[in-house]
């Protein structure tokens, strides 16, 4: 008995590959109403992208898709409470990276205290967790009580460059 054959009691089943079938059901899509142009009238991906249903009902509005945005831009696009949906991504795939983000900002750079390339940012103090704290203690503790052992070691290697000598050509 085939997949798309009646049987009793059920309704036809629509034939369609996964991947169609899981873009169907995050696009809320109704596979009954996608006309398959894979084999056997077949429901494949590329049908479901062009399927253009009514947009009547608010279930079936386009959903906003997801924006790609790096970790340091998404903060600094927070602490300057910018909207990721106006800046456009230089990034691969058009992922949001940092420097879309300054020039979205406009005067961020000024007003956001980068340092430059090799350069360290001195006389700023960050607030330490108390994880850290520990970690800090125990690393110093252990610089300070671990016994240092320094191992030196004299070859003479005069006899092996004579040997070589004798021995190439």
């Amino acid at each position: 008995m085939q997949q798309d054959s009646i049987r009793p009691g059920k309704l036809s089943r629509v034939r369609a590959v996964p991947a169609a079938r899981g873009k169907a059901r995050e696009e809320k899509i109704d596979l009954v109403k996608v006309t398959g142009t894979g084999p056997n009238g077949m429901i494949l991906v590329r049908d479901i992208e062009k399927f253009q249903p009514v947009l009547s009902s608010p279930r079936l509005a386009p959903q906003a898709e997801k924006v790609l945005v790096s970790p340091l831009a998404r903060r600094l696009a927070d602490s300057f409470r910018l909207p990721l949906d106006g800046i456009s991504g230089t990034g691969s795939h058009g992922k949001i990276i940092l420097a879309d983000v300054i020039q979205a900002a406009g005067t961020a750079q000024r007003r956001v205290s980068l340092p430059g390339k090799g350069q360290a940012e001195f006389g700023r103090t960050f607030p330490m967790s108390r994880v850290k704290k520990v970690t800090a203690r125990r690393m110093a503790e252990s610089a300070f009580t671990a016994p240092h052992i320094y191992f030196f070691a004299d070859v003479r290697l005069d006899p092996l460059f004579h040997l070589r000598v004798d021995l190439l050509p």
